[in-house]
């Protein structure tokens, strides 16, 4: 088992909204992730999944935005380390994904937080992306933050990978995008 008692604690710090903070639990064996629970005790939200079997919204199954196909008709979130530790990958992706042309639609920055992924999951229309940063120095997304949220996403139809596009390894810290589905994840590959 592995558990976030707290999971944006930062947002939770300076009363940044009652849509940051969760509770993260997943139950991994042989390495590999079988449940995944995210609950929202403040709006009281619970999403969860169990492998093989699709992701859940308070009892209703929920699926990723189909409609989203286009980098430069999607928001994309950008959560950053402090400059010092800030990833190649990342510094690239900040400067290409708020280019004209090529970009998306709009990027953003919010509080840190792993229940971004949920809000992509339950195919929110203002969201199709979140990139982590993660340096190896200062991990900034533990296993902890990660195990839950990865399962939640793929069950619903999304993709949890690292910046090299392969499924994300919650023991290993690298950049996180989050994605919902293949071909925005590509898109947004294809930028570095």
């Amino acid at each position: 088992w592995i558990v976030d008692p707290l999971d944006s604690t930062t947002s939770m710090k300076f009363a940044a909204g009652e849509q940051y903070c969760s509770v993260l639990v997943g139950l991994q064996i042989d390495g590999k992730t079988h449940v995944g629970v995210t609950y929202f005790p403040i709006t009281d939200e619970w999403f969860y999944a169990v492998r093989g079997l699709g992701a859940y919204k308070n009892g209703s199954a929920i699926n990723t935005n189909p409609n989203l196909q286009a980098l430069s008709e999607v928001v994309v979130d950008m959560n950053h380390q402090p400059a010092d530790r800030e990833t190649p990958f990342f510094s690239k992706l900040w400067q290409e994904l708020r280019t004209t042309g090529h970009g998306a639609f709009r990027v953003t920055s919010h509080f840190p937080h792993s229940g971004i992924a949920m809000r992509i999951a339950e195919g929110a229309p203002w969201v199709a992306a979140a990139i982590h940063d993660n340096h190896s120095v200062k991990v900034k997304q533990a296993a902890w933050d990660t195990v839950a949220p990865a399962l939640i996403l793929e069950e619903a139809g999304g993709v949890y990978w690292n910046d090299r596009g392969q499924p994300y390894d919650p023991w290993e810290p690298t950049p996180i995008l989050a994605a919902c589905n293949e071909m925005i994840a590509k898109q947004i590959l294809a930028l570095v």
